[in-house]
């Protein structure tokens, strides 16, 4: 993400998706799995959105096994 800004794309860090799905779609072995998505691209925005501030509780975003 930081390599992106610094060549002026910008991105946004996908983690809702279902990792099963995206593996079969990727065709990927066994042994590798995705846990994380990067969408590349330049954005229509000037400024962020006004909700882009907004942050939710740690309890919501971590589970810890």
């Amino acid at each position: 993400m930081l390599a992106a800004y610094n060549a002026g794309i910008d991105s946004c860090w996908i983690n809702f998706f279902d990792p099963q799905e995206m593996k079969k779609a990727l065709d990927l072995p066994e042994n590798e799995e995705v846990v994380m998505m990067l969408d590349l691209g330049y954005g229509n925005q000037k400024e962020p959105l006004p909700n882009h501030h907004l942050k939710k509780e740690l309890a919501e975003t971590v589970k810890y096994l």
